[in-house]
């Protein structure tokens, strides 16, 4: 039973990849949605670590599927555990912020105010190399059998989806820290959606 449901996982992130899987954007509040899974984080990442949910206040609505953001969140919590294998401490915040032009990654994003999703840990941290390569399909770090190498080149999917992006700090044996950033929709927007 265990394999199907890995079975199963790997298809909808290959789904979620190739874009077949159509998301079902729309309004919601990135704070609900963290808080609705929490209990899901806290097992998902054991007793070893400590986890800390700091979720900013009056931070807006963003437009997103939140199945998929569920997932992009439950991604970034899955590889922060892994990457604390003697245990430590994964935070996520919000909190809104506003960026320009040089601030965006990708040409689909643009400037403007954002909701950030910060998900930090205090693991073993990536040197330049592994960072360069980390949002490419099949890519992982992992030992085999551990990971598909998917889950980051899906996280990244539906934030583009989302006219969204990420960033990523990490140093070595300092810990990594994942930004992703949703645009706020003003209100006379979101009726529209």
């Amino acid at each position: 039973q265990q394999t199907n449901k890995q079975a199963g996982l790997l298809i909808k992130q290959i789904q979620a990849f190739s874009r077949r899987q159509e998301a079902l954007l729309m309004r919601i509040d990135p704070n609900y949605a963290i808080r609705e899974i929490k209990e899901i984080l806290d097992r998902l990442i054991g007793k070893k670590i400590n986890f800390q949910l700091h979720c900013g206040v009056d931070i807006g609505t963003i437009i997103a599927d939140p199945v998929q953001l569920e997932q992009a969140i439950m991604n970034l919590a899955v590889n922060a555990r892994d990457a604390m294998p003697n245990g430590g401490t994964l935070t996520v915040r919000t909190y809104r912020t506003k960026l320009g032009e040089s601030d965006v990654l990708h040409s689909e994003a643009e400037p403007g105010e954002f909701v950030c999703i910060e998900i930090q840990d205090t693991g073993i941290g990536m040197d330049e190399e592994t960072k360069s390569h980390i949002f490419e399909p099949f890519f992982t770090t992992k030992p085999r059998g551990k990971g598909t190498g998917l889950g980051l080149s899906t996280v990244y999917g539906i934030i583009k989806q989302s006219h969204g992006h990420i960033s990523v700090t990490s140093f070595p044996e300092k810990g990594t820290t994942f930004r992703m950033f949703f645009p706020i929709v003003p209100i006379e927007n979101a009726e529209s959606v």
